[in-house]
């Protein structure tokens, strides 16, 4: 879903179909694309920008306030947070579970592949680390029942994920798409855990960002009475509201753009863009799209021909426009554009 060097050619092309769970109200992708198919090339999330980095000390610091010893984290894809820990706690015997790994710290041990064929690697550790990852899952309860089994007793699991919630709320489509197939809620998430017999112990909100959790295994929990699961069935309507939403802004934009013959970019190579575009974005007026990931400039936004370029491109321009809608780092990103050119016109 990022940027390719490959031919457009090969480019797949899939409608996203939403479907609504009768008895929990969990809205979900109802056809999945192939994990290697949607994730044959690691597209650095996570990587870029004040916000994300701020993620990362955060939620090192969240763990590192239980001075842990040992650390398995899986799905570390960068590396950054391994980055931060070993920095202050140099001494961390750290491993990561991977698929796609890149740079990451040498004194890491790596192993490549996925958590669920390396159970032994968390039963070693006692201390388990996710960050942004179960979003990506097509099956969560049941990543995090294999996890669980495997984890030793009085072993500790620290959690980052996204608030999925605020992001529909500020209209991103980083929300749900092709990668985040289904509405990932913190109550569901706490409701899952105690049934698998994992206690929240410490819990903590990044901005609007993200949920940090803080999860033990407790030996001979109790689980006699019956989970509950919180029914969501309410994030349906805020979940159209958004896309009738940026449909209609769509609208607007290709209006605007046709009326008034300025060079135009859009503002990240990922699924902000790539929304749009599915909406009827002409882009044919579009010059390209701008992001601050270098591993993607001089690369083809996958599903479009446009060249992704590095944002400072708009510096000097008498006349330039940025298309952007970007949820939680729309005021980081706008803030960075007038700072390259204080004359660029951002539609947003």
């Amino acid at each position: 879903m990022g940027t390719t060097s490959a031919s457009a050619a090969d480019d797949l092309y899939y409608d996203q179909s939403w479907v609504v769970c009768q008895s929990c109200g969990c809205l979900q992708l109802s056809k999945l694309i192939p994990l290697e198919i949607l994730y044959s090339v690691q597209h650095s999330a996570g990587t870029e920008g004040q916000i994300w980095h701020n993620h990362h000390q955060q939620f090192a610091e969240f763990i590192l306030e239980d001075s842990p010893s040992d650390i398995c984290e899986i799905g570390a894809a960068h590396g950054e947070l391994s980055r931060i820990i070993l920095n202050r706690k140099p001494n961390t015997e750290y491993s990561i579970i991977e698929p796609s790994p890149i740079d990451i710290p040498e004194q890491v041990k790596v192993i490549v592949g996925y958590a669920e064929d390396h159970l032994k690697e968390i039963s070693d550790h006692s201390n388990i680390v996710h960050s942004h990852v179960l979003e990506h899952l097509y099956n969560p309860t049941n990543f995090l029942s294999k996890i669980a089994e495997s984890m030793a007793v009085n072993s500790i699991m620290y959690i980052s994920f996204p608030n999925i919630e605020r992001l529909i709320a500020t209209r991103g489509t980083n929300s749900l798409n092709f990668e985040h197939s289904y509405f990932l809620h913190q109550d569901q998430i706490a409701s899952v855990l105690k049934s698998l017999g994992l206690n929240i112990l410490r819990q903590k909100k990044y901005i609007e960002h993200s949920y940090f959790l803080k999860v033990g295994k407790i030996k001979n929990l109790p689980l006699n009475e019956k989970i509950e699961i919180l029914n969501i069935s309410h994030s349906i309507k805020p979940f159209r509201e958004m896309w009738n939403e940026l449909n209609s802004f769509v609208e607007s934009t290709n209006h605007g753009l046709r009326s008034k013959k300025v060079p135009t970019y859009v503002f990240g190579a990922h699924v902000f863009s790539q929304s749009l575009i599915s909406l009827g974005l002409e882009i044919g007026l579009i010059e390209g799209i701008l992001d601050n990931a270098k591993a993607k400039q001089g690369q083809r936004l996958y599903g479009t021909n446009l060249t992704v370029s590095n944002p400072s491109i708009i510096q000097g321009k008498n006349a330039v426009r940025v298309i952007l809608k970007a949820s939680h780092y729309q005021e980081e990103i706008r803030n960075q554009l007038l700072g390259l050119n204080p004359l660029v016109e951002i539609i947003e």
